[in-house]
């Protein structure tokens, strides 16, 4: 074992005791006190303040901002009946203007459903996307509430939701009808000699 017994080298001087504390003239009694209290207490209100204002004004802009309210969709039979700006369509009128959603009307097919071109009454030509039947609960709900999400998506490449049909056994979406067809059907039949959109 190392020792360090008898070499004075090694050892650590002894320890004094710390010098006494002098009390300052500078400063009468106290003063430093409330000195170090102000500047907390100003620390802590500026905190306060710092987390307090965003609050405030979060709440107050949501006070005076318009709350656009989601509304319950009466039944089928008032086929006028819009959600925002989209028509509420009759089935009748689709199965119509589809003619039944006969085969010879189908532009497509996909994992949601198929999609039927179709003329309304007014001349109007549309694709009508039948949605898959997928009964969930609450799924009218979910349904309005995304027909309600498609509707204010508005690019300028994207088609604009025209309307939707809801009965307890269909679920169908009306967009416009576009003549060139779908971006994927345009890459995917483009001869070669067609220039690259």
């Amino acid at each position: 074992p190392i020792s360090f017994a008898g070499n004075p080298e090694l050892k650590p001087p002894p320890m004094s005791p710390p010098p006494p504390i002098q009390p300052t003239s500078d400063s009468p009694s106290g003063v430093g006190n409330s000195a170090t209290g102000a500047i907390a207490g100003g620390v802590a209100a500026g905190a306060a303040l710092l987390f307090a204002a965003p609050a405030i004004a979060l709440a107050w802009w949501r006070r005076r901002k318009p709350q656009d309210h989601f509304f319950d969709v009466p039944a089928e039979e008032d086929p006028e009946v819009h959600l925002g700006q989209l028509k509420r369509f009759s089935l009748r009128e689709l199965q119509v203007a589809t003619d039944s959603f006969s085969n010879k009307n189908i532009l497509g097919r996909g994992g949601f459903g198929k999609v039927y071109k179709g003329r309304l009454a007014d001349g109007t030509l549309v694709a009508v996307k039948r949605l898959k039947e997928e009964r969930t609960q609450g799924g009218e709900l979910q349904f309005q509430t995304e027909v309600e999400m498609i509707s204010m998506a508005v690019h300028r490449n994207l088609l604009r939701l025209r309307g939707f049909c809801m009965t307890p056994t269909e679920r169908l979406l009306v967009y416009p009808f576009m003549v060139n067809g779908s971006v994927a059907s345009c890459l995917r039949e483009r001869s070669e000699n067609q220039p690259p959109l």
